[in-house]
């Protein structure tokens, strides 16, 4: 965020609180950081491959409290798994449920982004299974949410 910047105040997308929204990445920041270490520093998109980014996709997403609880989730994942995965890929990892917790917030960010841009072409069934994931931060079990889209069929 830049220092001044005036947030938009929104429904919350997780919460659903009418708050001021933070300019969330879709997928987190350490992953777009580690992809321009070793990559060439810029990303371009496929509507405008001559255009560089310098960074991940970017939404007014989640309200400040919302984004603060993926946030440790998301360090946990760095810490734990990502960077030492990236350091040694031969090494085991050990995580616990902060993991399914990061796991499925990056698929409800995924699926919230597509149901709100592309609902036409996204099956029905997927709105329960939005909900299901939207609904995990404040409650259910990792293992039930996971496996929550099992309902669905293609």
């Amino acid at each position: 965020m830049v220092k001044g910047e005036k947030l938009p105040v929104c429904a919350c997308r997780l919460c659903g609180e009418l708050k001021p929204l933070r300019h969330s990445h879709i997928f987190p920041r350490f992953y777009w950081d580690w992809l321009k270490r070793t990559g060439s520093g810029y990303f371009r998109e496929a509507k405008k491959p001559n255009v560089k980014i310098q960074d991940g996709h970017k939404r007014y997403l989640l309200c400040h409290d919302c984004e603060t609880r993926f946030s440790a989730w998301e360090t946990a994942t760095a810490q734990h798994v990502f960077k030492p995965i990236v350091a040694d890929p031969t090494k085991p990892v050990s995580y616990d449920a902060w993991f399914y917790r990061f796991l499925v917030s990056v698929l409800w960010r995924s699926l919230a982004i597509d149901l709100d841009d592309r609902p036409e072409v996204i099956h029905p069934d997927f709105r329960a299974v939005e909900e299901a994931w939207r609904a995990f931060p404040f409650g259910p079990t990792a293992s039930q949410l996971l496996f929550a889209s099992a309902r669905f069929r293609y």
